[in-house]
């Protein structure tokens, strides 16, 4: 890649990881909030839980709105609305404007995460795209990965509400490089304007998106259920403590983000997307269980944890990748993301309800937990099948 070019991508990146922070941030602060406004542990997931109940709800539409109306300035908008809404957050006296701030939080998310990716896409050279979209889907584990690492120091300096406020800022700054970006690539955009009123339909008919939509919710459901509660069974089961506990996740989520750049880097060289994605959802669904097995040592869960994330991050790093290729125009690309950030958010939902539900149902045994994951696993081994046979049909 070229150095202006690569400079413009590196800013819409950082923008999307800017992003990420909003995420990361909750985890370690959520104990601090809920005994400060005194919530209960309900509630307290509710508030979690809002940007993936957003996404599932209202992705595809947002997606529709923004493909119509423009991808840079609901990239700006959504980046620095989610700043805003972290910046009111961090203001809050008690739990609804903690919750109004987390909706604005949320809204901002999705209106970003469908622009940012066509804006990469549109920004990248056709030889660099594959590599340029596997970044992309990293956004995610290094944005929430960084902040989970600084979080213990920052609530230790000024408490929550400094995660709040430097989460802001940061996005709100990620917006002012990003207005800078989309102005001096105007014209490289411009194919971003034009939305057909024909294409919505053409892509949603496409059974490769529901395909690629399908994989990302099943994994999204596997990839939470081992990330959420990997630190309690390390608390549970072996003599980890909570902080280091803490490090682990952070340090397994931008292990992710190395598997996201591999993915890309290998579509890249020329490897069959659907069958590297049927070898992932394989060793993946092995490693998940092993997270989940009856077994004493804490190194055996947090080994099996660090590889799975490395080798799942490959998913990601390659869905992003095809989407640009299985888009009928640049303009549509924000379209089929939309509809895969909706199964992300349905994923994000299932996942740790439905794991919470069979080990409390066992009595708080985790190793029931590899139950599920195993059934997940194979459903996302299925699902990758029928969307490889749909990749060779689209992808000559």
């Amino acid at each position: 890649m070229t150095s202006p070019y690569a400079r413009s991508i590196g800013v819409v990146f950082i923008a999307g990881c800017s992003l990420a922070l909003h995420a990361g941030k909750m985890p370690a602060a959520l104990p601090l909030i809920k005994a400060e406004l005194d919530l209960t542990l309900s509630t307290a997931g509710v508030i979690v839980g809002m940007h993936a109940a957003l996404s599932a709800c209202c992705a595809l539409l947002c997606g529709l709105v923004v493909a119509k109306l423009g991808y840079a300035r609901f990239a700006i908008a959504g980046v620095a609305l989610s700043g805003v809404g972290s910046l009111i957050g961090s203001h809050s006296p008690s739990l609804w404007p903690l919750m109004i701030s987390r909706v604005i939080e949320g809204a901002g998310w999705i209106l970003a995460v469908v622009s940012l990716p066509a804006l990469m896409n549109s920004l990248s050279r056709e030889k660099d795209r594959a590599l340029v979209m596997g970044i992309w889907g990293a956004f995610v584990p290094v944005g929430a990965g960084l902040m989970l690492l600084v979080s213990p120091l920052l609530l230790s300096i000024g408490g929550w509400r400094l995660s709040w406020m430097l989460a802001g800022g940061v996005s709100l700054l990620s917006a002012a490089l990003l207005f800078w970006v989309c102005h001096a690539n105007k014209q490289n955009l411009s194919s971003l304007s034009v939305l057909p009123t024909e294409t919505p339909f053409v892509e949603l008919r496409r059974p490769s998106v529901w395909w690629l939509a399908a994989l990302f919710l099943l994994y999204s459901v596997q990839f939470g259920s081992v990330t959420v509660f990997l630190p309690t069974m390390l608390v549970d089961l072996t003599t980890v403590p909570l902080s280091a506990a803490s490090y682990w996740v952070a340090l397994i989520m931008l292990i992710n983000g190395i598997g996201n750049l591999l993915g890309g880097w290998l579509v890249g060289l020329g490897v069959a997307r659907g069958q590297l994605i049927i070898v992932v959802c394989i060793v993946g669904g092995i490693l998940s269980c092993l997270v989940y097995a009856p077994v004493e040592y804490a190194a055996i869960r947090i080994g099996s944890a660090l590889l799975f994330s490395l080798v799942t991050g490959i998913i990601p790093g390659t869905v992003f990748a095809t989407i640009p290729v299985i888009a009928s125009s640049a303009v549509s690309v924000g379209l089929i993301v939309a509809v895969v950030l909706q199964g992300i958010g349905i994923g994000q939902l299932i996942g740790p309800v439905a794991i919470s539900a069979v080990v409390d149902g066992s009595n708080g045994n985790w190793a029931m937990g590899s139950l599920f994951i195993l059934v997940t696993g194979v459903a996302m081994v299925a699902t990758a099948v029928g969307l490889n046979s749909r990749l060779r049909r689209q992808i000559q």
